[in-house]
Formats: C-alpha cells, sequence, structure tokens
C-alpha cells in the first residue's frame, strides 16, 4: 500500500464522502498566527500572511496535504476475520476501535488533496458547506438558504469547541479539497 498521510474523520463525513457529497474538510491551523492578519496568500510553496497588504513578520505555512494521498481514519472493528467499520456497518458491534488507533493497512477510503488554502472558519460559504457534506439542505429552495452554513456551524462546535476552537473564536484553519481515490490509485 502507499505511503500516505493520515486524516481523521466522524462518521458523518464517512457517510458524505462514501455518498459522493464531501469533497472538503476544513483542519485547525496550528500554530495559530498572530496579530492583524488579513488573508493568506499561496506562493506555490509557502502560503504567506499579509497585514495591510504587505508581508507580515509570522511565520509562512507550508502546506500540509497539498498534492499528498491522505488516507482516512476512522471508527472500525475486527469481525470473524474481516474489518467493518461504525460508519456503514448495520450490525451490533460490542467494541468500536477508535479512529484514532486505526493501522493504514485497515483503511478503506483514500484520497487525493487537489488543493488546500488558510482562511478563517467563518468565510466559508453555503457552497463551501455544501463541498463540507451538509447535502440534506436543499440548495434550490429558498426556505433553506443561510442553512447548510448553520448546520456547519453547529458540526464544527460538536467536534471542536471542546479543543478550544468553537466557531465563535473564528481560528484560522487549512481547507483541504479532495478527490477520493481508487484502490488502483491508492497504491500507486
Amino acid at each position: 500500500m502507499s505511503k500516505g498521510i493520515p486524516i481523521i474523520m466522524a462518521d458523518d463525513s464517512v457517510r458524505a464522502i462514501l455518498a459522493g457529497h464531501k469533497t472538503e474538510t476544513r483542519r485547525v491551523l496550528n500554530p495559530q498566527p498572530l496579530g492583524f492578519i488579513e488573508r493568506y496568500c499561496f506562493d506555490g510553496k509557502r502560503f504567506h500572511p499579509y497585514v495591510q497588504g504587505t508581508m507580515a513578520v509570522d511565520p509562512a505555512y507550508k502546506p500540509r496535504y497539498l498534492g499528498h494521498r491522505l488516507w482516512v481514519k476512522e471508527a472500525w472493528a475486527e469481525i470473524d476475520g474481516g474489518i467493518v467499520y461504525r460508519a456503514s456497518c448495520t450490525r451490533h458491534v460490542p467494541h468500536w476501535r477508535s479512529a484514532l488507533f486505526m493501522p493504514q493497512w485497515a483503511a478503506r477510503l483514500w484520497l487525493l488533496c487537489a488543493d488546500e488554502q488558510i482562511e478563517r472558519l467563518q468565510a466559508i460559504t453555503e457552497d463551501g458547506a455544501l463541498r463540507e457534506g451538509m447535502h440534506w439542505w436543499r440548495k434550490d429552495d429558498p426556505r433553506y438558504e443561510g442553512k447548510r452554513r448553520d448546520a456547519y456551524r453547529e458540526t464544527w462546535d460538536m467536534l471542536n469547541a471542546k479543543r478550544g476552537y468553537a466557531w465563535d473564536t473564528n481560528p484560522w484553519v487549512r481547507v483541504v479539497r479532495f478527490r477520493v481515490l481508487t484502490a488502483k490509485d491508492a497504491d500507486e
């Protein structure tokens, strides 16, 4: 199996990827920048911070995922000599193993990072929330306008607020855009 970078996904995210609804994910940028950074610009090698139109003193960040294969770590279990995954399992499993401890050989999902950028979390748009897997809100119905972003905010807080990165803190994040690889692509 090809080497890659592990990336942990919650069950809902895995289901959205499998259904073809999730094509990007946001990850907290560590360490968080200091000062009044307006935006980050990519020069082909690094993300450079800008303040009032000039490059800031904060360090440039290298892309972490861009161009790499990512293997998805998810909750799983070994049963009867095989592997089952909580995100798509329909039978009772008494003890799930944490995604944190999933080995690469057990991964069923491989992604290729096609684009990466740095932005503030709250810069996410309705379309960005749709690409994050918030697909159950109908895009063409005006009654749902603004709802996918709200759903994403709730999901974000559920996963990140306890870690100190709640929606209201508006942390800097890496926006990782990906495509799902076939088994053949993952092995190359």
